[in-house]
């Protein structure tokens, strides 16, 4: 394997500086050239076929060759990138090894759901077994390989689906050119991010279907959700940029090998959807081919870029943060300031207290509808009932400021449990004000399909909504 003088730089440490501005602006203008193939990836009609057990075999079957070759990618960078030789010294890129060592811990030594440790290659092919796939090829292939004989030998004796040797031929002849810049230019913007969030409600989707669980395929992807950290991205663009530099020539290269196992990848995903379909009755084969249709008709051009994105993200943290604290103290202020004298009164507002506690009880009960319906991988009418869950929430916050806008002063609760009475309304009232932006924020993320960052805040933003709804309804039947 050889090893080019631009690959030579990153070791003597010419590239350990912070990178340039030519070099930043070179990545940015490299991700706008991919995005278009990166959204028809996110988006590809082979999620839409995947819908029965033997659909998600066939995929598994060969998708489990892209994990095994992702590892090829991974520990040639850590060849690359990091000192493996004795005696040791640091490499001078400590931003570029950190991201290598990093991935490479997360996916050769992670953690099943028994706490033994595996790889991820490990964790799927365990996965495959309990889905009752066959995973006899990439067993011979690993086991071939274990042995000494050549890749393209084992390979050919391990009986892998042509699709998936096709697209692994075409990583390991990479991997064998020896090109750093090649591989990290496939591996930070054809692999890492190439993990679509259709997988989660995708297993769901089959898992209802015939009622059997894959808790192992599960724990696989949401492995990888919850390890694909928010700084990857600025590290992975920080590794590119240093392997690159300011040479044309370079940049040129990053971009024919993103390119390249772009449409790779794309192929691996076309030739998998084609043997999925061919099995199919009449009737299921023609809804595929009117997704195939849908999806082929779609304009990917103005997917918007990393850049658009962050910026994006930004512009929507700020306006939630503000609304927040502009509701909080509006709702604050029309409660406990100073109102217009005889404002008391001058409106009836007795039934009220019934809407506000109606209102939170449909709210918690379409909050666990869309938990079901997520439970379901059914993501669209998750998404719906969940904007209902908000709109209903919403209209109890109006409800109840003119309630207490028009009230003089609150009802007195005169029952036997004032101490727990006080615990609960004092508890409703401070994480009320926690669950607004927790709520908007979740609702962000997931309206984006930013699952990973969505799943963080929905984990902590689905309880306390609900026990806000549910305390509201408490206080209530307390009260009155």
């Amino acid at each position: 394997m050889s090893v080019s003088a631009d690959n030579e730089r990153v070791h003597s440490g010419e590239t350990g500086r912070a990178y340039s501005q030519e070099a930043s602006d070179q990545y940015d203008a490299l991700t706008l050239i991919v995005r278009k193939r990166r959204g028809r990836l996110g988006a590809h009609s082979l999620y839409d076929v995947i819908g029965d057990r033997a659909s998600m075999r066939t995929f598994m079957e060969s998708h489990v060759f892209a994990v095994w070759d992702f590892m090829c990618l991974l520990k040639s960078l850590q060849a690359g990138l990091t000192c493996i030789d004795v005696p040791w010294v640091p490499t001078k890129n400590p931003d570029s090894r950190a991201l290598i060592n990093e991935i490479v811990a997360a996916e050769e030594s992670d953690v099943d759901g028994d706490g033994r440790h595996l790889s991820h290659l490990e964790l799927y092919i365990d996965a495959m077994d309990e889905s009752g796939a066959d995973s006899g090829p990439i067993r011979r292939l690993i086991a071939s390989l274990q042995e000494g004989v050549s890749f393209t030998e084992a390979l050919a004796s391990s009986g892998a689906p042509a699709p998936a040797a096709r697209f692994s031929t075409d990583t390991m002849e990479m991997v064998e050119r020896g090109d750093l810049i090649e591989i990290a230019a496939s591996f930070t913007l054809a692999r890492e991010a190439i993990i679509p969030s259709m997988f989660r409600p995708l297993i769901r989707r089959v898992d209802t279907g015939d009622g059997v669980k894959s808790p192992k395929l599960r724990y696989y992807f949401d492995r990888h959700i919850e390890l694909d950290g928010d700084e990857h991205g600025e590290m992975a663009k920080g590794l590119l940029c240093a392997l690159c530099g300011d040479s044309m020539d370079a940049w040129r290269t990053a971009t024919d090998s993103a390119v390249a196992a772009l449409d790779s990848r794309q192929t691996l995903w076309d030739e998998i959807e084609e043997s999925i379909t061919v099995t199919m009755s009449a009737s299921d084969r023609e809804r595929a081919k009117t997704a195939r249709a849908r999806y082929l008709e779609r304009d990917f051009s103005q997917v918007p870029d990393e850049e658009a994105v962050r910026k994006q993200d930004g512009f929507a943290q700020r306006i939630i943060y503000i609304l927040s604290a502009v509701i909080c103290g509006a709702v604050a202020f029309l409660i406990l300031g100073p109102r217009p004298e005889g404002m008391a009164g001058q409106l009836d507002v007795s039934v009220l207290p019934t809407v506000n506690m109606s209102l939170n009880l449909t709210a918690g009960l379409l909050l666990l509808i869309a938990l079901w319906f997520i439970k379901r991988g059914d993501v669209e009418r998750h998404k719906k009932v969940m904007l209902a869950a908000f709109g209903f929430s919403a209209a109890f916050l109006v409800t109840y400021v003119i309630y207490h806008w028009f009230k003089a002063g609150p009802r007195q609760y005169v029952g036997d449990h004032r101490g727990l009475y006080l615990f609960i309304l004092l508890s409703h009232i401070l994480l009320s004000v926690a669950v607004l932006p927790l709520a908007l924020f979740a609702l962000y993320r997931g309206w984006h399909m930013q699952v990973a960052k969505h799943l963080k805040i929905a984990r902590i933003a689905f309880p306390i909504w609900m026990y806000v709804s549910v305390t509201g309804v408490l206080i209530y039947v307390m009260l009155y």
